[in-house]
């Protein structure tokens, strides 16, 4: 047994000098992640499967799937599609719209926000297939957030700044509705699940051959 353990420690040590800079760099930080995490009492954060760029208009928005199945969009990516900066400020643990992105904290918006969206607005955190962490929020909250900007704008309660986000925010939804529809007619006929379709072979493209006859 004696030797089993010592083996294993040497196989250890031979491996750890093997390691790049970078790999250590990335295993420490994973371990600190780690503890922090144990320390908070929560999970190994979900990791992505998929990553990818949303365009919506002229928007794009980083996008992931994590394992959990959840659709999210990078934190940035969702202020930036909206015109604000793609830094998420601070939040206030002493306000009851503690859930709410800071630009949708405005008295004159909180009629317009739906109780279950103020519950769903945290943000997701997540790690990246290529590693490091990351922050998003649920995707199907930018439709909604851009509702409340519409509706509000409707009523004719919004601030000039806020009007810009209004009318960015028109435009996000036009371009999802143009997306939405080609999602649902694939979802709708299995498209998206199917296989491939084949291209037409250089005969079948030219036609029949007709010179024989």
């Amino acid at each position: 047994m004696g030797l089993v353990i010592e083996d294993a420690r040497l196989g250890g040590e031979a491996r750890a000098k093997a390691l790049t800079q970078e790999e250590r760099r990335a295993i420490a930080a994973k371990g600190g992640e780690a503890k922090a995490l144990k320390a908070a009492g929560r999970g190994p954060l979900p990791k992505a499967t998929h990553e990818g760029m949303l365009r919506i208009g002229d928007a794009e928005i980083a996008c992931a799937v994590l394992e959990n199945g959840k659709r999210v969009l990078t934190q940035s990516g969702f202020l930036l599609a909206l015109g604000r900066s793609r830094q998420a400020r601070g939040r206030d643990p002493n306000t009851a719209d503690d859930n709410l992105p800071a630009f949708m904290r405005a008295n004159n918006l909180k009629q317009f926000i739906p109780s279950d969206l103020t519950l769903t607005t945290s943000h997701v955190e997540f790690r990246r297939k290529e590693g490091g962490r990351a922050f998003g929020y649920p995707a199907e909250m930018l439709p909604r957030v851009c509702g409340v900007f519409l509706d509000a704008k409707a009523a004719g309660v919004l601030t000039h700044n806020q009007e810009a986000i209004a009318s960015t925010a028109l435009l996000l939804v036009r371009g999802l509705a143009n997306t939405g529809i080609v999602a649902l007619i694939d979802e709708a006929t299995g498209y998206q699940y199917g296989p491939m379709p084949l291209r037409p072979s250089p005969t079948e493209q030219a036609g029949p051959d007709n010179s024989r006859e």
